[in-house]
């Protein structure tokens, strides 16, 4: 089964499209899915740092090597399918071609050289959009539009009425536009796109996409018969939507030349393939932490762009870089429980006048000190008390139990039931709570949370004898568990 989403792996409940092919494994190869197989070899390639583990790159082998070997089911009503991978290999050129007379474009971001590019492809062309993306775009790439629309105030409800706290029902309604869609007349032919490919340059030739064109006949899935007036109460895609009318003067564009300056400073510094090296300072119990890049590789930053980076919890250490920028940046000094792999970077206008951005980095690190978990813990669970309150929340059992504990925690003189019974003296400001209860019910409906319990116990007890953390009377019921 493959799935070819315009929707991302979000709870967002936009409008979207899916396309669902279902197909059996044969014993040949079948010619029309070398697109599909080769995208998917190539995606390893496209994790971080180039590597994904063993076991995933097998599944990812499997997979594409099945891949060439299925007969997808067509869809009802459609003769051919077509896969097209996009900004990976030598695919550069767009997938919507060929003869067109007419096409409808959806899409919830767009830009003016886009459409222009593919508004000339047809004549009568069918624009649908988001308000906001259609508001800015100059008259020449409207122009090449008949018709215009947005989602009208039916199918975008407003959410007053939406508990916010609530898990997000199956019902609940659809909130504006994400879907892509690309349908072309062409004679007595349609062809359907569909995917994850936005209508702008940055989709087309820049970004990374997967559409699948699927080609039928235009009486059946032609733009008039898409667009069709719904008959009596009839829900169809014109049922959603409403004209769009562009304002007197086209609202200023967003992205400026700061910000695409910014993005290609970033661009850059996501290639460099960053890591990290801890060692100790000399005769302290401090540290030093050398960020470089894998490949020696040099980033050039604008002369109008100020960049700093510096370890996500130390802001006090930002290193501003250099032009271009030194094979390896040093942080120090550094507390081991400030040691951290995430390493933030800040982009500013020369002068620091105009913040254009940020972004972190989860960077591999070398040399980490052994004990570091452990002083980690310590620093956070400073006494008894408050290692009894993390035991609570590892053993809550959903979020609502999880905030009643927390809201607990603020009602003075509450004790907590300690592990052997009796109200202990060091607990105060908790709720009550029976502890082994807990973890008996836990280890009776849902052993693996004990999985977290057991991970903490095992760091705890790396603390020396006279400085234990671990509640009284707890390795009594917690041995036999």
């Amino acid at each position: 089964r493959l799935l070819c989403l315009s929707r991302n792996l979000t709870f967002d409940r936009a409008w979207d499209t899916i396309l669902r092919l279902d197909g059996e494994l044969s014993d040949r190869a079948i010619t029309a899915n070398q697109p599909l197989s080769d995208f998917v070899r190539q995606l390893p390639e496209l994790a971080h740092y180039g590597t994904v583990p063993h076991h995933t790159q097998q599944a990812v082998d499997l997979i594409q090597q099945e891949i060439q070997r299925v007969v997808f089911e067509l869809p009802l009503g459609f003769q051919q399918l077509i896969f097209h991978p996009m900004g990976v290999g030598e695919t550069s050129s767009s997938p919507i071609s060929g003869p067109i007379d007419r096409l409808l474009i959806v899409s919830p971001f767009v830009s003016d050289d886009a459409l222009k590019r593919l508004g000339k492809l047809g004549r009568r062309n069918v624009l649908i959009s988001r308000p906001e993306s259609l508001a800015p775009l100059q008259p020449d790439a409207l122009g090449q539009f008949d018709q215009l629309f947005q989602l009208s105030p039916g199918a975008d409800p407003e959410d007053d009425d939406t508990d916010a706290d609530s898990e997000v029902s199956e019902l609940a309604p659809l909130v504006g536009l994400h879907a892509k869609l690309y349908v072309a007349d062409a004679g007595k032919i349609t062809r359907i796109w569909t995917g994850s490919a936005n209508a702008t340059q940055a989709a087309f030739f820049s970004n990374v996409e997967f559409l699948v064109e699927m080609v039928g006949p235009k009486a059946t899935f032609g733009i008039d018969t898409l667009l069709a007036e719904p008959k009596d109460n009839e829900v169809n895609l014109r049922s959603l939507l409403e004209p769009f009318r562009p304002p007197a003067e086209p609202e200023p564009v967003l992205v400026d030349e700061w910000v695409e300056l910014a993005e290609a400073v970033q661009r850059q510094v996501l290639t460099w393939q960053l890591r990290a090296v801890v060692s100790p300072l000399d005769d302290s119990d401090q540290y030093r932490l050398e960020l470089s890049g894998q490949d020696q590789r040099t980033i050039n930053i604008p002369p109008d762009i100020q960049v700093s980076c510096y370890p996500l919890n130390n802001p006090n250490l930002a290193v501003p870089l250099s032009n271009p920028v030194t094979p390896v940046i040093t942080f120090e000094p550094m507390t081991c429980v400030a040691l951290t792999s995430f390493i933030a970077f800040e982009l500013c206008s020369q002068g620091g006048k105009r913040r254009l951005g940020s972004f972190v980095m989860n960077v591999p690190v070398e040399g980490m000190p052994e004990n570091r978990r452990q002083q980690i813990l310590r620093s956070l669970l400073s006494d008894k008390n408050q290692v009894l309150r993390l035991l609570m929340f590892l053993l809550a059992d959903t979020k609502a139990d999880a905030r009643e504990l927390a809201q607990a925690m603020g009602i003075a003189g509450a004790t907590m039931i300690a592990v052997d019974g009796r109200s202990s003296s060091d607990t105060a400001h908790l709720p009550q709570f029976p502890l082994f209860e807990a973890l008996i019910k836990s280890l009776n409906r849902n052993p693996a949370q004990l999985d977290r319990i057991n991970s903490l116990v095992k760091d705890l007890r790396q603390f020396p004898e006279d400085e234990t953390m671990l509640p009284d009377n707890f390795e009594e019921i917690w041995e036999p568990i």
